[in-house]
């Protein structure tokens, strides 16, 4: 599944109301790989991957920054 900066950007607006868990986890995540890292560990099925290579391996340090940048703008 490619996930596009507009989704990851839509999503953030959602969960920030309907899970707010949730939506911490994922600016942290995203805050982490706009920094070169891997997200967290994720599981699939019987095997350990992280999230950025199971959701976003196309998408460089850039990208997570551009959507993090784009939501603070959306915020005010």
């Amino acid at each position: 599944m490619r996930i596009t900066k507009s989704f990851a950007l839509s999503n953030f607006v959602s969960l920030q109301k309907q899970n707010p868990k949730l939506f911490n986890r994922l600016i942290s995540e995203f805050k982490n790989m706009s920094n070169g890292g891997t997200g967290a560990p994720y599981r699939l099925e019987y095997t350990w991957t992280t999230v950025r290579d199971q959701y976003y391996a196309e998408w460089s340090d850039s990208d997570f920054a551009s959507v993090l940048s784009d939501f603070e703008k959306r915020k005010k």
